[in-house]
């Protein structure tokens, strides 16, 4: 039901939009290095869109992770 939605504070409504998935998948805490570790990550999947490659690490909404 519409009540059951969690809408969570943010300048950056990402969760509004029909083709945007969140996942906690990295929450936690961060031990050094593994921030960048993550923002490494981050930069590798734009790049491999820009170059039409599939990002890794996709959620498979059908299967729900």
């Amino acid at each position: 039901s519409e009540k059951d939605l969690k809408i969570f504070p943010s300048n950056y409504p990402l969760h509004e939009f029909d083709n945007v998935v969140l996942s906690p998948h990295r929450a936690g805490h961060v031990a050094e290095g593994y921030e960048r570790a993550h923002w490494q990550d981050v930069i590798e999947n734009i790049l491999r869109i820009y170059q039409g490659l599939e990002p890794e690490n996709l959620i498979d909404i059908e299967k729900g992770y």
